[in-house]
């Protein structure tokens, strides 16, 4: 018996063309954006609660 090696498919590099590329790019700066909208508001709700709780803890601050 002989044993056969299947064989493999090899497919040619795909070029990229440059409206593709373009198309990624904005897909990518886009969710980008929205990404850094949603950190950008969770800093600030995060900066908001801090601040609130500073202003509700006013007294131990200000002993220490």
């Amino acid at each position: 018996m002989s044993k056969v090696k299947e064989a493999e498919v090899v497919e040619e590099p795909k070029k990229l063309v440059w409206k593709e590329v373009r198309e990624n790019l904005v897909t990518q700066r886009e969710e980008s954006l929205k990404q850094i909208d949603a950190l950008t508001k969770s800093v600030l709700k995060i900066e908001g609660a801090l601040e609130v709780g500073d202003q509700m803890h006013k007294e131990e601050l200000d002993e220490s």
